[in-house]
């Protein structure tokens, strides 16, 4: 009897110890591959564990990808899901980062997002998150199941920052930017007299200085801001993170010009976080002229110099449109993002764009140039006369002019079926580049007989072009184009 109980118990020990031990399974996106789809739902199980995007690919070899506004499902058949840790491809909040899942059922469980590494934490049979900024590129996934040794009956606890604190910063010499207010939270109760401990995840950038956050000199980049509570006997530990983007500050928009067209290599990988403020050296305003606006390209000049600024036009910036950056009240609006080149085409990709529209309808005129000015004319309103139209391979159009060859992109989709081979055109667009090739955008075509096609994108709202293809606000006696149509009034 005694041998029997005591081989009882030693069942039960170990059916207890494998009941309550932690269990990880691992998806390495190089060798589980699952089922592997560019759109819909792709499923991957394993050891009881299944991962489910609702459009993206999971497992190419490579990478699991879950695209922009997707979610994620893990769910677990073997026990509750008690953290998963996402291996990414990029870090932070930046495309392909961990950063960029959401908590759709924001309280049920933490998701911290720090450098590659997204850790989700929690107990649940099944939860979902969202790629809702960008999306998200794991090489790796590990889902941890169980739970071995005590249950911490200690309440759970969060971190809430105060509204206001700065995400972006330009900073001058020996400037700080403040941290946030961080309150650590128990469900909706604020807890006094628990402090949080900060950290960065790129001491190279800046460091923490009390309660502020002092920036080095003359840096940019992005840093990951930690705040932590160590818990205590009666409270769980728990953490906070956000993004600060510091960006090198442009006065002058021939400065932004004169870096971004330089030798150095920076701006061909990757380029700069930047910000640009429209004013001189005494902080007074100093407006530019909108040349064209198309979609998401926005072109600027300040008499001089121009550049394309590609982002949302939430402005409705267009041709003709005079900006500044005073917004009244002694107060400054920039455009912030990353300035660099695109296959060695000069632009600022950005973000936001807090600015003042000074006055709309300024006369702009191409710039009459021959081919071998479209080096010194890139990014410029330009016109170049009597081309020779050769021929048309999807958006590349080949002309000549003499016996020089001319490449034109089709850039803003315009109607080109009225080209004739052998017909010449005066042709008005963007100066461009590609590479080593400098080509040109074209927004209009103008042939003898006055055979102009417009861009398609813009014909509706009563959009209207006069013959030399400048957009206009009205019209008086004489041949316009008017949503995309010729109209004699």
């Amino acid at each position: 009897m005694k041998k029997i109980f005591t081989l009882l118990v030693a069942m039960l020990a170990m059916f207890s110890t494998n009941l309550y031990a932690d269990t990880t399974v691992s998806f390495d996106a190089t060798a589980d591959l699952g089922s592997s789809v560019e759109a819909g739902a792709g499923t991957l199980t394993k050891d009881g564990i299944t991962i489910e995007g609702s459009q993206g690919m999971l497992g190419n070899g490579t990478d699991y990808r879950f695209y922009k506004s997707s979610t994620i499902t893990i769910s677990s058949t073997i026990g509750k899901i008690t953290k998963v840790v996402f291996t990414c491809k990029a870090k932070g909040t930046t495309k392909q980062g961990p950063g960029c899942f959401t908590d759709p059922t924001e309280g049920t469980y933490e998701f911290e997002a720090d450098g590659f590494l997204g850790t989700w934490t929690g107990s649940s049979d099944s939860f979902t998150m969202t790629a809702s900024s960008n999306q998200v590129r794991c090489s790796l996934i590990e889902v941890t199941v169980g739970g071995g040794g005590d249950v911490d009956t200690r309440t759970a606890t969060t971190i809430e920052f105060a509204e206001g604190y700065e995400t972006r910063a330009t900073c001058g010499k020996d400037e700080s930017v403040k941290l946030p207010s961080a309150m650590v939270m128990a469900g909706t109760e604020e807890l006094d007299d628990r402090d949080v401990t900060w950290s960065l995840s790129n001491e190279d950038l800046a460091q923490i200085d009390g309660k502020n956050l002092k920036i080095f000199n003359g840096v940019q980049g992005q840093v990951t801001v930690k705040a932590e509570f160590a818990g205590d006997n009666e409270y769980k530990p728990s953490s906070k993170s956000y993004t600060l983007t510091v960006y090198k500050g442009y006065m002058l928009f021939a400065s932004l010009y004169a870096d971004v067209t330089s030798t150095n290599e920076k701006w061909d990988n990757g380029g700069e976080y930047a910000s640009y403020w429209f004013v001189n050296e005494q902080f007074e305003s100093v407006p530019n002229t909108v040349v064209y606006a198309n979609g998401k390209y926005i072109y600027l000049t300040d008499g001089t110099n121009n550049l394309l600024f590609y982002g949302d036009n939430t402005k409705n910036l267009k041709q003709g449109d005079v900006i500044s950056g005073d917004l009244g009240n002694g107060q400054l609006g920039a455009i912030w993002g990353k300035l660099y080149r695109y296959n060695k085409l000069p632009e600022f990709s950005f973000t936001d764009m807090d600015v003042k529209v000074e006055s709309e309808g300024a006369a702009v005129s191409p710039k009459t140039i021959t081919i071998g000015q479209l080096g010194e004319n890139v990014n410029a309103y330009v016109k170049i006369e009597d081309a020779e139209f050769v021929s048309a391979s999807n958006k590349n159009l080949t002309f000549k002019v003499g016996e020089t060859e001319l490449a034109v992109y089709n850039q803003f989709s315009i109607d080109t079926e009225a080209l004739e081979a052998g017909a010449k055109y005066t042709i008005i667009g963007m100066g461009s580049v590609y590479k080593e090739n400098y080509q040109l955008y074209p927004i209009s075509f103008t042939s003898g007989s006055s055979n102009i096609t417009t861009v398609k994108a813009d014909a509706a709202n009563n959009v209207i072009f006069n013959l030399q293809g400048q957009r206009v606000n009205s019209t008086a006696k004489g041949l316009y184009i008017i949503n995309g149509k010729k109209v004699v009034k």
